[in-house]
């Protein structure tokens, strides 16, 4: 009899262990939430394509994002942050776009509640926040793209083409985007270092257009009269380039014959230019940066840590002209974003991963094979 007892008992006890397994197991299954902050909105040109690609990395990785858009106030970063900890399923980490003092401000919220914080596309500009987890705990890495690298490729490139004015130097005029933005800084810096490098060149004016394509097309119609033998322009954003483009052909001026124009971003609007011929070159590929850094706070919220490769990241843009259009054409359609399988560039996924591989070819190699092998 009590032979029999000690069976049943133990028969219990593992009826309740399968069933307590398959309650923890439903529960990892639960999608963690991770909110993103930009400084913009959704329906911005470049922060669509970032938005769109990170959640096709968010939903192969089963994560959910939370998308906090600051709409060009920084200011409002506190209240979005202070909300989303507040609400009923708060993030488990967040991934932040600093723009003046919105990646501070998003740190020190968040390490109050003890929520993770991946800095991204955009530096804390602020000395007072430190490395990642020298003052901040929370704060535990940032990924940015070579900005300075960035401004320079496309400048070289501008300036390669562009035609001597009557004075024998190659006038080049320039647009650059808001005040307080690493990445005006970082553009401007890499530029300026091209403009040494070429003593032919001769930087006429530099502007900030704040990234406002409307803005940049006032400022061109005016510039544009005072310096007519302009035949290089360099703009820190597609956006700006294209606002640019308005203008000219407002004037009769034609890119490609009377100038040559470039942008960054990677934007639809900006590869469908330089296919036409209307611009000449755009640096980028860091509108994936997102969906990179989500891979990255994914391992880390799963146990695996990224520190061993450094907590500061940097990745680098790619200069696309009409020669290699067709080449990185794919990466760009929203199409094709839901069949890469973001998992492969994660070492929870892969345990034999050595090092984290981030970069355009990286992600080339991830479409299905007739999509990523297209007109090489």
């Amino acid at each position: 009899m009590i032979t029999q007892a000690v069976s049943l008992c133990a028969r219990i006890a593992l009826v309740l262990v399968f069933a307590m397994n398959g309650i923890c197991s439903r529960a990892s299954d639960k999608p963690q939430k991770v909110g993103f902050l930009i400084p913009r909105t959704s329906q911005d040109m470049f922060y669509g394509p970032v938005v769109g690609f990170l959640q096709a990395a968010a939903k192969n990785l089963n994560m959910d994002i939370e998308l906090l858009e600051n709409d060009n106030n920084h200011l409002s970063t506190a209240g979005l942050v202070e909300d989303a900890l507040q609400g009923d399923h708060r993030p488990d980490a967040f991934i932040a776009v600093s723009v003046k003092e919105s990646g501070f401000t998003t740190v020190k919220l968040a390490e109050q509640a003890k929520v993770p914080v991946m800095i991204e596309n955009g530096a804390i500009l602020s000395p007072v926040a430190g490395a990642p987890r020298e003052h901040f705990a929370y704060y535990i890495g940032e990924m940015l793209p070579s900005e300075e690298m960035a401004g320079y490729e496309l400048a070289k490139y501008l300036i390669a083409h562009g035609k001597p004015a009557r004075n024998g130097k190659i006038q080049v005029l320039a647009f650059n985007g808001a005040f307080g933005s690493s990445a005006s800084d970082g553009r401007e810096k890499g530029l300026r270092r091209a403009l040494l490098e070429f003593p032919q060149a001769e930087l006429k004016q530099i502007v900030s257009a704040r990234w406002e394509p409307e803005t940049a097309q006032a400022m061109f119609t005016g510039l544009i009269k005072r310096y007519p033998e302009t035949s290089v322009v360099w703009s820190a954003s597609d956006g700006m380039a294209l606002g640019v483009l308005k203008a000219a052909k407002a004037r009769g001026l034609v890119s490609g014959r009377d100038f040559v124009i470039g942008g960054i971003d990677w934007s639809a609007e900006g590869l469908a230019a330089v296919r036409s011929g209307a611009l000449q070159a755009t640096a980028g590929g860091h509108f994936m940066e997102a969906a990179w850094a989500l891979v990255l706070v994914h391992d880390y919220l799963a146990g695996v840590d990224f520190k061993n490769e450094g907590l500061r990241i940097k990745t680098d843009m790619t200069l696309l002209t009409k020669a290699n259009a067709d080449r990185y054409a794919p990466l760009l359609d929203p199409v094709n974003w839901a069949k890469i399988d973001f998992s492969r560039l994660s070492k929870v996924h892969n345990p034999r991963l050595k090092k984290y591989s981030f970069s355009v070819e990286t992600v080339l190699k991830l479409l299905p094979q007739e999509q990523g092998s297209a007109k090489r």
